[in-house]
């Protein structure tokens, strides 16, 4: 190759990192906000279930199947299934559906039943939604405070809050889209890819907090590309709805295809009375024994009660399958009759869509796999919240060396730590407000949720009011605080405390309160850093100046000012 030819490939090649360098900023800037809320509950949701042990902490310590032999000697699906469904027709007969599921690994510790309500207007049904846990051994209801638990914060991080579930999940696919263009954008523009994995100068400034964005967004690069794509994959349906017409003849061929539509059939507004459970569950094993012998049953769905298209599923166990494998057997409501059965196989395009799905949610994994999602995450979380944080010192560098301000700086700055630390400190608003909340206070569920959004709205206007010198040291603090203090008003609160935990060998208490000291620590060193770091004051911790116009004619009469006064001199 010619020198030429040379000059003119790097010349090209430099021409599009510099373009790429531009779509990689602003496409993780615009929606970065954002994107640090939908990772950080995204992360959290990887532990939702020991996250709902905690927030429940009436509930006695979880025996599944898969660990417990005790449990597996004394568990009995029929007893289990029979009463959940005494407790069904009497507090919920009036609901849509009835999901049932049994204590059969980590995903679900208890037997519990979900129902949503159909009509509120009939006096049977308890709640117009609720979770209902039982014990494995007696299936007997067991209390619990009301609590929304880990489960809200994971369907936060893909359908937001008080919105509709289309319009959340709408923008949380717009953010995703960015950020996977932000990712593709910077693998790009990386010149040193791998040597950034073992870079990293501290006291360097900007430097630091590039090198620091660069060492994050490396590690856990395959982890970063697989969330942000399978979570594409995950609502693609919704922001490309015409894709189905491509590919089915039409809408019902797809669903036919994707979900369970044998199960799922319309109501046919025609009364008719939910046949005995027990005698179906007895068939679906006999007919699982035989056609998927490893495979036991994992959940039950009854859909339409009451109704004469009542359907009663039983589904086998895919808590090891990413791909969602499962066997299914759908009986008559009303009649108990067999209706089909359906083996594990299905589609290849809906063997990708559940691989991807399984991948996304990570249900499969086990302890040491699900922690490596889960730091995954906080990197994904932390390459966020450097990338927001770089290029607000870097705007700070070129406007300081112009001697100007700029009113949309001082708001990013304020927005900045309103994130990267209100959000923890709002979520740990919730977890406390968890423990002090009255146990039979109206409402309790929603109000743990609203508390946690009230909080986050005042660490907003905290660094609305603050100085940028002082607001992230305050708001460190203020975070390293409450996380410490959670597992001691834990203790107070309720008789699962850290000690007590450590005790008995509850290590799902013991280890969230362990984390949440861990937690607590790693503010109070930001807290200390801050504070050895603190930098004098400057004219960015100034309320915004109007506009840069303003800004330069007050300046006039200072400089004039000082100008008399060196003559006078």
């Amino acid at each position: 190759m010619s020198q030429q030819a040379k000059t003119q490939k790097t010349y090209t090649l430099n021409e599009l990192r510099q373009s790429m360098t531009w779509l990689h900023t602003w496409s993780g800037l615009v929606l970065g906000w954002l994107l640090f809320f939908v990772f950080l509950t995204g992360t959290l949701g990887y532990f939702d279930t020991e996250i709902d042990r905690w927030m429940k902490p009436e509930l006695p310590p979880a025996q599944t199947l898969d660990k417990s032999a005790e449990l597996r000697q004394q568990f009995s699906y029929q007893r289990s299934l029979q009463g959940i469904e005494d407790y069904g027709r009497v507090y919920a007969a009036g609901a849509r559906c009835w999901k049932i599921a049994f204590p059969l690994d980590r995903n679900e510790p208890y037997t519990r039943m979900f129902y949503r309500a159909a009509d509120m207007s009939v006096p049977t049904v308890k709640d117009p939604r609720a979770w209902v846990m039982f014990d494995p051994v007696t299936g007997k209801p067991l209390e619990h405070r009301d609590t929304e638990g880990g489960q809200e914060l994971y369907k936060m991080h893909w359908k937001l809050q008080y919105m509709s579930k289309t319009t959340g999940e709408w923008i949380v696919g717009v953010a995703t889209l960015f950020m996977f263009v932000a990712l593709i954008s910077g693998i790009i523009i990386h010149k040193r890819f791998f040597k950034d994995m073992f870079l990293f100068n501290r006291n360097k400034k900007n430097r630091s907090w590039l090198e620091a964005h660069k060492l994050v967004s490396v590690i856990a690069l395959p982890f970063h590309l697989m969330i942000t794509y399978t979570g594409l994959v995950f609502l693609v349906v919704v922001y490309m709805p015409l894709m189905i017409d491509g590919f089915y003849d039409s809408k019902r061929e797809f669903r036919a295809e994707v979900y369970d539509s044998v199960g799922k059939p319309r109501p046919a507004r025609k009364d008719a009375e939910l046949a005995p459970l027990v005698p179906m569950l007895q068939q679906a094993e006999a007919i699982l024994a035989e056609k998927a012998p490893n495979s036991p049953i994992s959940r039950a769905c009854v859909r339409n009660i009451g109704d004469q298209n009542a359907r009663v599923t039983f589904y086998t166990s895919e808590a090891h399958s990413p791909a969602h494998e499962q066997h299914s057997v759908v009986f008559n409501g009303v009649t108990g009759e067999l209706i089909t059965y359906e083996p594990a196989e299905r589609s290849a395009g809906k063997d990708f869509f559940d691989t991807m799905l399984g991948l996304h949610e990570g249900l499969f994994a086990g302890t040491g796999l699900r922690w490596l999602y889960f730091f995954s995450g906080l990197l994904g979380t932390a390459m966020i919240a450097t990338g927001l944080i770089l290029w607000s010192r870097k705007q700070h560098k070129k406007l300081a060396a112009r001697a100007q301000n700029h009113r949309g700086l001082w708001w990013v700055d304020r927005m900045n730590v309103a994130t990267v630390v209100g959000l923890p400190i709002a979520i740990g608003g919730y977890f406390l407000a968890n423990r002090l909340l009255p146990i039979q206070m109206a409402d309790r569920a929603e109000w743990e949720v609203h508390l946690l959004f009230i909080t986050w709205l005042l660490m907003l206007v905290h660094a609305l009011l603050r100085s940028q010198n002082k607001v992230w040291f305050e708001q460190f603090v203020v975070a390293a605080s409450l996380f410490i203090s959670l597992p001691i008003i834990s203790a107070i609160t309720t008789e699962r405390g850290l000690v007590t935990s450590v005790i008995h060998g509850d290590w799902v208490f013991a280890g969230f309160d362990l984390t949440l000291l861990v937690v607590g620590a790693l503010f109070a060193w930001a807290a200390h850093w801050r504070w050895q770091n603190r930098a004098p004051y400057t004219i960015d911790d100034a309320a915004p100046a109007k506009s840069q116009s303003t800004s330069k004619a007050k300046a006039k009469p200072c400089s004039s000012v000082h100008a008399a006064a060196k003559v006078r001199g």
